[in-house]
């Protein structure tokens, strides 16, 4: 999947040209954009509802619901001692 970014008047735009239809997606931040394609392309629902807006004007219905929404869970050790500072 090409996934191209650039800066815009007033932003950035990410596109995506599927065939001949083009799919776009307007952020406020050049970072914001390397983060959506990031996770786009390990097939990860961004946690932002604003990126997830932008993931679904790129995708087709079929691409975002097979965007997986999993979080791993957090290794939690029960043995270690916390020290207390006083």
């Amino acid at each position: 999947m090409k996934l191209n970014y650039k800066r815009v008047e007033n932003g950035w735009i990410v596109t995506r040209t599927i065939n001949e239809e083009e799919r776009h997606s307007h952020l406020s931040t050049e970072g914001g954009c390397k983060t959506l394609i990031r996770l786009i392309n390990q097939k990860r629902l961004p946690k932002s509802p604003y990126l997830k807006e932008a993931a679904r004007r790129l995708l087709t219905e079929r691409e975002y619901e097979k965007l997986s929404d999993k979080v791993k869970q957090r290794y939690y050790n029960v043995g270690k001692k916390v020290k207390r500072v006083m």
